[in-house]
């Protein structure tokens, strides 16, 4: 059976795909800047794959998606 992608991505593994420190990712995302973390479990929290992998892709059109989806979710 080969291997799922997974369905969310944890705070190191962001750090190192993004090259956003966490402080930095925290204010990007309160200003809509950056996807939403999620909390996926009861002590991390975590980022839809899917949010990064758009955000990457497009990291200037971004803010624009996010307002106008309500937020992105």
């Amino acid at each position: 059976m080969p291997d799922a992608e997974p369905q969310f991505y944890l705070d190191t593994e962001v750090e190192t795909i993004t090259r956003t420190r966490d402080p930095t990712g925290k204010r990007m995302e309160i200003r809509g800047l950056f996807p939403r973390r999620i909390r996926v479990s009861p002590r991390h929290v975590g980022w839809r794959c899917t949010d990064i992998q758009t955000w990457l892709a497009d990291t200037e059109g971004w803010p624009k998606r996010h307002a106008a989806n309500g937020g992105g979710e």
